[in-house]
C-alpha cells in the first residue's frame, strides 16, 4: 500500500475519533473493556506498586481506568487530540495525579526522544489493530518500549463466517480481524517470545458477530 494510503487512513481515524470523542463511552465500548481488562489481568501478573504500563490507542482510556488499579502508572498515546482530551478530562475529574495516569497526542515511530526514553513492563493495545495500515511495523515499534520480558498484550477480532466490517471501511484496514497465524507471524518477527491467543468474549460490531481475542508476548 502506498504512503498516499497510508496517510488517507492515518487522517481518517484521527477526524472519526475526534469527531465521536464525547460519546464513545457508550454502554458496549464499556462493557468490552471490562471483559477485555478481566482477560489481561488473568494473563498477567500485576504488581499495583511496580508494574508500568503503556496502552497504546488509548482512546478515552477506557481500558487504562479498568486495568489502573492493577498499575503503579499507565501511561496512554493515541493519534485524536479529541480522544486524549477526553482521557486526561476523565482523570483529572477523578483526583488522580498524572504521574500516576496520563495520555499523550503522539503518533508513535520508535525514535530515541519518544516518550522521553521510558520503557514499560507492559504494552497493551485493545480494538486498534484492524485500523493499522502497518500493524506488523507497529508490534515492532511498541516492542521498543517495553523492558527485558516486558509483555506486548493485544486485544482485537475475528469476524465469524467470514462477514467483514464494512461500514467504516475508510477507517478499518482490516475488515475480517486477524487469524491467529497472523498475530503470531506479527509478535515473532517482533523479537517476541512465548506466544499466546486466546479467545476471550465474543461481540457485535456494527451489527457483525466477532470473536474478541487476546494476543501476548514476552521481549526477550
Amino acid at each position: 500500500m502506498s504512503a498516499h494510503h497510508h496517510h488517507d487512513f492515518v487522517d481518517a481515524n484521527k477526524g472519526h475519533f475526534d469527531e465521536h470523542a464525547a460519546s464513545y463511552d457508550r454502554a458496549s465500548a464499556r462493557e468490552l473493556a471490562r471483559r477485555v481488562g478481566t482477560a489481561i489481568t488473568h494473563a498477567y501478573d500485576f504488581d499495583d506498586e511496580e508494574t508500568t504500563v503503556l496502552d497504546f490507542a488509548c482512546g478515552t482510556g477506557l481500558l487504562s481506568r479498568e486495568l489502573a488499579p492493577e498499575c503503579k502508572r499507565i501511561l496512554g498515546v493515541d493519534i485524536s487530540a479529541g480522544m486524549v482530551a477526553q482521557f486526561n478530562e476523565r482523570v483529572d475529574n477523578q483526583g488522580i495525579p498524572i504521574e500516576e495516569m496520563h495520555a499523550l497526542c503522539v503518533d508513535l515511530k520508535g525514535e530515541e526522544n519518544e516518550l522521553e526514553g521510558e520503557t514499560f513492563d507492559v504494552a497493551v493495545s485493545s480494538m486498534a489493530y484492524h485500523h493499522l495500515v502497518f500493524p506488523e511495523e507497529t508490534t515492532k515499534i511498541l516492542v521498543r518500549y517495553l523492558k527485558p520480558g516486558g509483555w506486548l498484550i493485544v486485544a482485537d477480532v475475528r469476524t465469524k463466517e467470514g462477514a467483514a466490517l464494512d461500514k467504516y471501511a475508510d477507517i478499518v484496514v482490516h475488515t475480517e480481524g486477524f487469524k491467529e497465524e497472523s498475530m503470531r507471524d506479527m509478535f515473532s518477527a517482533a523479537g517476541l517470545a512465548s506466544f499466546s491467543f486466546s479467545v476471550v468474549t465474543s461481540a457485535k460490531m456494527d451489527g457483525v458477530d466477532v470473536d474478541v481475542f487476546l494476543a501476548t508476548g514476552i521481549k526477550t
